[in-house]
């Protein structure tokens, strides 16, 4: 035991006594073998710095990481130092490398569309499109997971110790994430697997490896100072594990005192990204060899597009044909053809026509169906002596008492005066006076006739003669044929026209054609408050003071008073409604609503709207009276609309009896437009608008103008009730 413990003090003895040795020959830690390496060093380092730099790129290509960084620098410094010196070394090449680029690129743009096209349109990419929109992600990822058995889109160096982004590199832009919340995530969760799952003390400390999901796998490789963490999607081989940890080895060894005196400042890492590029790597799937499919979706949709271009433009020649033939055909008399050109799908005919001429779809169906023509005819009066014979025949017609000879265009027979006078002025606007004059020769005169006819307008002045009465105008009483035609309007309160004209005797002679309408008379009132007050039979009317007595319902109540707003004279409604008592004095706001409707109506029916004489603009002084017009219209279509009721108002214009008839119906229905214009400009909808001319309508009136009604469509349930 003892001789154990005595060589081992004679070894330590020895040790002592060489190292005092070795530091008395080399000096204190090698300082004497130290100076003489450090004074050759430069000839040592220049014999061997490219051997060295090519044996160590060859090992790892770590050189390369770190010279590209420092040449970058050194160019960009270069370039903005030297800029002059720069643009004129690199002028000659830049139009080559412009034509290149350019080339390349419009090469790759044709490139990609084909591309495009091909999984586009065709069934794969369809069903791509497809199962990329019932999986919920964009279509570019799902052809990355079916093209690429595995792809790295994101590479994350994140320091160790504070959890910091350090560098990120991303393959796809557009896809970028959040690095810095990604690296403090990751560092939680590894910080917490950590402390979680550590049984003892002296074990050494967990660390996550790799993170699985459904659309990526996130592969975390740990070093001493920093740590490496790939995005990847598909199924990544083993060797990618390897070439991140040979990454991060290369980056701790090239970095490592940036690393260790890390203070949150990641500018130092910057040159890292070509390291960490290289760990984006990716493997695409072996397609199988198989025939290239033509899209034949899209050949499809090409030939569809030319069959229809083609359909278009032989339709368009068609037409443009039929056009042509029709400015070539020779027109008959009366038609004169203003123009004919194609129009949308249509061809647009334009003529004027004589309205005894022929019709002009059969002038035109020997060129065309008339489906294809747009027709626009306008009357004119043709002098084109050809059209004498139809214009003799239609006056035959008119003067059935005549014979007529078509070939020689003779009128035989006898007319009575007033018949004779009218046959006569027909044929002079036809004929000329030789020709006139020939043909009343050929007809006589019915002398028998003559007093019957002088009887009859004598009978036809007493008729005009007869004084106005409540609610009757006449508007014409002319002797036709063996009696008096009399024409009047009458309003349904007034007494009837054959009672106004008895007076006069002679009745059975006299032929009455009435016409409807609403007449403003005072006068009717008590005619018009009996008819209704007769529907009500609780109600009691006395015609001398116009009072109305009794009491009714709520409803019937509504009724009355809704029917006595409809009277078109001036009346306070709730004068005469004083003494009616109602059984309920609540009324719902459907029923507040439509008193208020009904009271609105009544004011437009009272509304006029004055022209001045012979014309059909609206005066400036009536612009105001539009205005209030507007507002009135827009109430009640609210409160049509709150009871559901449909309401249109109608607007009537009338003239003064100067001019002829068919002038004064166009002036009237020119004013009544007018009003309708005026009140579109004022915002009221042209849907709940109608126009109507109705020409004198007051012989006695020299004041033209327009006057307003409001009628309500019957409902389906309202028609039943009626029925």
């Amino acid at each position: 035991m003892s001789s154990n413990r005595d060589s081992q003090a004679s070894q330590f003895d020895e040790n002592q006594q060489m190292e005092q040795l070795r530091s008395l020959v080399l000096g204190e830690d090698c300082q004497i073998v130290r100076d003489v390496v450090e004074e050759s060093a430069r000839d040592l380092v220049t014999n061997v710095l490219t051997e060295a730099l090519h044996d160590r790129q060859k090992n790892d290509g770590s050189v390369t990481a770190v010279i590209a960084p420092l040449v970058e620098q050194s160019v960009e410094s270069s370039v903005v130092a030297r800029k002059d010196q720069f643009v004129s070394y690199l002028y000659p090449l830049v139009g080559s490398l412009v034509r290149k680029s350019v080339s390349s690129f419009l090469a790759e743009i044709i490139e990609q569309t084909n591309e495009l096209l091909e999984s586009s349109l065709t069934y794969k990419g369809l069903k791509w499109r497809f199962e990329a929109r019932r999986a919920g992600i964009s279509y570019s990822q799902y052809v990355v997971q079916k093209t690429f058995v595995f792809r790295v889109e994101q590479v994350l160096l994140i320091h160790k110790e504070t959890g910091m982004l350090l560098k990120t590199v991303i393959r796809d832009k557009t896809q970028a994430t959040d690095g810095d919340m990604v690296s403090a995530m990751l560092t939680a969760i590894n910080d917490f697997v950590a402390d979680s799952f550590s049984p003892q003390e002296n074990e050494l400390e967990q660390s996550l490896d790799e993170i699985k999901t459904d659309d990526f796998i996130l592969l975390i490789k740990q070093g001493p100072k920093a740590m490496l963490v790939a995005a990847i999607t598909g199924n990544p081989p083993a060797g990618i594990a390897d070439k991140l940890q040979l990454t991060l080895e290369s980056i701790h060894q090239i970095y490592n005192d940036e690393l260790n005196d890390y203070d949150g400042d990641s500018s130092e890492f910057e040159n890292t990204e070509q390291q960490l590029n290289e760990c984006l790597l990716a493997q695409q799937k072996e397609n199988k060899a198989e025939k290239k499919k033509l899209p034949w979706l899209a050949i499809g949709l090409l030939l569809l597009g030319f069959v229809g271009l083609v359909t278009y433009f032989s339709k368009g020649w068609e037409r443009e044909g039929i056009a042509n033939d029709i400015r070539t055909l020779n027109a008959p008399p009366g038609i004169v053809l203003l123009s004919s050109k194609t129009c949308g799908d249509k061809v647009c005919v334009e003529v004027l026509r004589d309205p005894v001429a022929q019709d002009v779809s059969t002038w035109i169906s020997s060129v065309s169906d008339m489906d294809d023509i747009l027709l626009t005819e306008r009357s004119y009066r043709s002098l084109d002596e050809r059209l004498q014979p139809q214009r003799l025949k239609k006056v035959a017609n008119t003067f059935a008492e005549l014979q007529f000879d078509p070939e020689s265009g003779v009128f035989l027979g006898s007319l009575s005066r007033e018949r004779y006078d009218q046959f006569q002025s027909m044929i002079s606007v036809i004929l000329e006076s030789k020709s006139v004059q020939v043909i009343m020769d050929a007809v006589k005169l019915d002398e028998h006739n003559v007093s019957n006819t002088i009887a009859l307008n004598k009978l036809a002045n007493k008729v005009r003669l007869l004084p106005d009465v409540p609610g009757i105008v006449l508007l014409s009483a002319d002797v036709c044929a063996e009696s008096v035609c009399v024409e009047v309007l009458r309003d349904p309160d007034a007494q009837k026209a054959s009672t106004w004209i008895r007076d006069i005797g002679s009745e059975k002679r006299i032929k009455i054609r009435e016409r409807h309408f609403q007449a403003v008379d005072e006068r009717l009132l008590p005619s018009r408050l009996a008819r209704i007050v007769k529907m009500y039979p609780e109600l009691v009317f006395d015609s001398d003071s116009l009072h109305i007595t009794g009491s009714i319902s709520v409803a019937r109540f509504q009724e009355l008073r809704t029917q006595l707003l409809g009277i078109p004279e001036s009346i306070s409604v709730d004068f005469l409604l004083n003494d009616v008592s109602v059984e309920s004095q609540s009324l719902s706001e459907r029923m507040s609503d439509e008193l208020q409707l009904e009271q609105y109506i009544y004011d437009i029916k009272a509304t006029k709207i004055r022209f001045d004489v012979n014309e059909n603009q609206l005066p400036d002084i009536e612009i105001e009276n539009i205005k209030r017009l507007g507002i009135k219209l827009d109430e009640i279509q609210r409160l049509a609309k709150n009871v559901k009721q449909t309401l249109f108002v109608i607007i009537m214009g009338t003239s003064t009896s100067g001019g002829t008839e068919a002038y004064n119906n166009k002036l009237s229905l020119d004013r009544a437009n007018a009003v309708m214009k005026a009140l579109i400009d004022a915002g009221i909808p042209s849907s709940i608008l109608r126009t109507t001319g109705l020409g004198v309508f007051d012989r006695n009136i020299d004041t033209p103008k327009v006057i307003f009604d409001v009628v309500r469509p019957l409902s389906e349930e309202n028609r039943e009730v009626q029925d």
